[in-house]
C-alpha cells in the first residue's frame, strides 16, 4: 500500500488556533515591554529631577558661603501672581532659580545667579503636602523678588521694567546654615495646564510622592528621603 504524503513527511504548517495563541503571547509580551519602558522612563525623569534640584541647592549654599551673602533658591507656583509674565506660567510648580540678596543693589534688592530652570515634563513640586516644613508653607518665602516682565532674570537694572513677587524659597546664610528651621521639598508626578485667559495655571498631581529632599537647619546639607521610584 502506498502511504499518503502527509504520513510520509509529517504534518506541515500551523493550525489557526496555534497561530492565534502565538499572536496573543506576542501581544502580551509587547504590552509588558511598553509598561516596563514607561516605568523606566518615569524613574529616569525623577532621578534627573532629583540630581538637578539637589545640585542647585548645593550651588546656592556654596554661593552664600563664598560671597558672604544670603542666597536663596526661589520657586514658582500657581499662586505666584504672574500678571503679565506669561512666559513663566507653564513653569508653575516646576520652575526654580538661584537669587542672591544684595543690599548694595537698592532698587532690586539682589540679583539672580542662574536663569530659571525647569523640572522635566511630568514632574512637579508638591505644594499640597501638609508638613509644616514644606517649602511651600506660607512662612517660607522671600519678598520682593524682581522678575523682568518678559520672564527673564537678567538685563535691565531699571526697577520699572520689573514686577516684584513674593516667592517660596529655600535660603542659606553665609555660614552655610539654612535661613529657616529646616526645609522639606517634595517632588511628585504631575502636570501643569495653562488655560489662555486664566491668570492661574492648573496643577494636577498624578502620582505618589517620589522624592523628599530635606535641608538641615544647622548645616544646610541636603538629604534624600522616600526615594520611591
Amino acid at each position: 500500500m502506498t502511504s499518503s504524503p502527509s504520513s510520509r513527511f509529517g504534518r506541515s504548517g500551523f493550525t489557526l488556533i496555534e497561530l492565534l495563541a502565538v499572536m496573543a503571547i506576542v501581544a502580551m509580551m509587547m504590552g509588558l515591554s511598553i509598561v516596563g519602558f514607561q516605568s523606566v522612563s518615569r524613574g529616569a525623569s525623577m532621578r534627573g529631577s532629583l540630581a538637578a534640584v539637589r545640585s542647585t541647592l548645593g550651588l546656592a549654599r556654596q554661593h552664600a558661603i563664598t560671597n558672604l551673602k544670603d542666597t536663596y533658591v526661589v520657586f514658582l507656583d500657581q499662586n505666584t501672581g504672574y500678571g503679565n509674565i506669561e512666559r513663566l506660567k507653564p513653569m508653575a510648580n516646576r520652575g526654580y532659580a538661584v537669587f542672591e540678596v544684595d543690599p548694595d543693589i537698592p532698587t532690586l534688592g539682589g540679583t539672580f545667579i542662574t536663569e530659571w530652570r525647569e523640572l522635566p515634563t511630568g514632574v512637579i513640586f508638591d505644594r499640597t503636602n501638609p508638613n509644616s516644613a514644606n517649602v511651600f508653607n506660607a512662612s517660607r518665602t522671600l519678598a520682593n523678588v524682581p522678575v523682568l516682565r518678559d520672564g527673564g532674570n537678567f538685563g535691565s537694572v531699571n526697577a520699572s521694567e520689573y514686577e516684584f513677587r513674593t516667592m517660596h524659597a529655600i535660603g542659606f546664610r553665609p555660614t552655610g546654615k539654612a535661613v529657616h528651621n529646616g526645609y522639606h521639598l517634595y517632588l511628585v508626578e504631575g502636570t501643569v495646564d495653562v488655560v489662555p485667559g486664566q491668570p492661574v495655571p492648573e496643577v494636577l498631581t498624578t502620582g505618589e510622592i517620589a522624592v523628599n529632599l530635606y535641608v538641615n537647619a544647622l548645616t544646610g546639607i541636603v538629604r534624600i528621603f522616600n526615594a520611591a521610584y
